[in-house]
């Protein structure tokens, strides 16, 4: 993957247009829709960089009028769901590439800029986490009960949209325990939590945006980890489903 975004990062600096062999593109000289070639090139999709908490994510936007009234912005930090909206030509504003993401667990943010007259309070980090066990623990149908409970208790929300954002297994968790019709939410933006919840992203230049965010205890919560002492050294351990 950091070859892959090294690679689409250095195409993407060109001021011109990508004009990198199609093979290299898409990495594979058997694909069917090389994306620089006229028609598969992607009618309306604009990829640039910017750099946020030090980092270098890829900015999704469209030049269709269904996209033009967007109040938050599309970010990627990995290429490869980059390339895959770039595939998509069906997909000519954020909202439709937010749905494309989300459905299939691929991580992405939404992230925008507060008016003015809107205060952000950011609040301290709330500590969360399943309890203790014994390293020799045996796992019974009520303890996976009572972790569903816990990530459902987090999984609200804001919360819930930050999860889904992650994609990946956390994305996979999050729909077991609360449903694929939270989907809905993704698309609707961030969400009102974020003024207290949320996570700051810093560019180089400019105003501080935000998007909904998990801590690092919830993350553990919602993936089943447990907390073990073992020799005086606190060890997490992953929770084991028990069916």
């Amino acid at each position: 993957t950091q070859v892959f975004s090294a690679f689409v990062s250095a195409l993407l600096a060109v001021p011109e247009r990508p004009s990198a062999p199609d093979s290299l593109w898409d990495l594979s000289l058997g694909n069917a829709q090389p994306l620089l070639r006229r028609p598969h090139s992607h009618p309306c999709m604009c990829v640039t960089h910017v750099t946020l908490n030090g980092s270098v994510w890829y900015l999704v936007r469209y030049e269709h009028p269904s996209d033009s009234h967007m109040w938050w912005d599309l970010i990627i930090q990995c290429a490869v769901p980059v390339v895959e909206l770039y595939r998509a030509h069906g997909v000519c504003n954020r909202v439709d590439a937010a749905r494309y993401l989300v459905t299939r667990g691929m991580p992405f943010t939404t992230v925008f800029f507060p008016e003015r007259r809107e205060s952000v309070s950011l609040r301290p980090d709330v500590h969360a986490f399943l309890g203790w066990r014994q390293a020799s623990a045996t796992y019974t149908p009520y303890d996976y009960r009572a972790y569903e409970d816990h990530a459902r208790y987090i999984l609200r929300g804001g919360k819930a949209r930050a999860a889904l954002l992650l994609g990946g297994l956390v994305w996979r968790l999050a729909l077991e325990i609360i449903g694929e019709p939270l989907l809905q939410e993704v698309l609707n933006g961030p969400s009102s939590d974020v003024y207290q919840f949320g996570q700051e992203y810093r560019p180089q230049r400019g105003d501080v945006v935000y998007d909904d965010k998990l801590t690092s205890e919830e993350l553990e919560v919602i993936c089943g980890v447990y907390k073990v002492e073992i020799s005086k050294l606190v060890t997490p351990i992953p929770f084991i489903r028990s069916d």
